[in-house]
């Protein structure tokens, strides 16, 4: 499957910061202060339980 589009994340905070569809940006993005999530993944995750 084809991402169709990408969640930059600030790695310190964890929040999002801007969503993409231009692939080429993502390789610009500073890997040491953000990650770049594909939007499926970044997805699910938001629907992982928090343990308690």
């Amino acid at each position: 499957m084809i991402d169709a589009s990408w969640v930059i994340v600030d790695k310190v905070t964890g929040e999002p910061v801007l969503e993409t569809t231009d692939f080429e940006l993502c390789q610009f993005i500073n890997i040491e202060r953000y990650r770049v999530v594909p939007v499926l993944a970044w997805l699910v995750s938001l629907n992982v339980p928090e343990e308690a």
